[in-house]
């Protein structure tokens, strides 16, 4: 029969590795949250977009081409409230929705990729078998990948026109031949610009024939139109090719 100084032990240990178990669960970092980048602060998403609400399970999107996804979404009116982007180890669904959850995103477009793998030692603390506890290390392998996490909502206000415009890069104006105009880089869904078939890639040249400089000069431009306009014109480049469009704002 085992005496009552054996089963105090044993416990004693058991309830040492548990710590130890404990200790290293605790320890495990979650890259989402401590590589997380906001870009709209939290007063102005309560404010303006449609957030997850409690009990609420985000929608997670694994992607093999985050950038065609991120605005596909923003297409459909939702806007990047923050982002994560880490390298290491393959981390689990639980720690992205956790992030998610805590941000109060609604949709989140994942991906990854392998880098790289990389030696790693951790010390280990065992029962010895007589009473006490003995220390190893313990080498193992930790393959690595990059990680991106884009955590997403959708506004609260739909577009006007639903035009995201970008200015030209210096490449673009060469073969342009031109160093006015903007880039279309988004057209949002059911939308004056979307229904008018203004599409990814059109340079917007003119608008109502004012000759448009840039980004900045587009957003005045449109602004400053009145809101019982029904119908605004547009000249845009595609494809070498000069065209006109209208939007129909009513």
């Amino acid at each position: 029969m085992p005496s009552r100084h054996h089963k105090i032990t044993k416990t004693k240990a058991k309830a040492a590795l548990l710590t130890v178990a404990l200790t290293l669960l605790g320890g495990c970092a979650n890259g989402f949250s401590d590589f997380y980048t906001q870009n709209v602060n939290s007063i102005e998403a309560e404010r303006e977009l449609i957030l997850l609400k409690a009990g609420e399970m985000p929608i997670i999107y694994e992607s093999d081409n985050p950038d065609r996804d991120i605005d596909i979404l923003k297409s459909k009116n939702h806007v990047l409230i923050g982002h994560s982007l880490f390298n290491g180890k393959i981390h689990s669904k639980d720690l992205l929705i956790q992030q998610a959850t805590k941000v109060k995103a609604t949709h989140v477009v994942y991906t990854s990729k392998y880098t790289n793998s990389q030696i790693t030692s951790s010390p280990l603390i065992l029962p010895n078998g007589f009473g006490g506890f003995s220390s190893t290390t313990m080498i193992g392998q930790q393959l690595r990948f990059d990680q991106l996490a884009a955590f997403m909502a959708k506004s609260k206000t739909k577009p006007r026109f639903g035009i995201g415009p970008e200015d030209l890069n210096p490449e673009t104006r060469k073969n342009l031949g031109t160093n006015k105009g903007v880039l279309v880089m988004i057209v949002f869904d059911d939308t004056p610009a979307f229904n008018a078939n203004l599409f990814k890639g059109d340079v917007i040249t003119h608008v109502n024939n004012r000759e448009v400089l840039n980004t900045e000069h587009l957003g005045r431009v449109l602004n400053a139109i009145p809101e019982d306009t029904k119908t605004v014109d547009l000249s845009i480049l595609r494809d070498g090719k000069t065209i006109d469009l209208v939007l129909n704002l009513k």
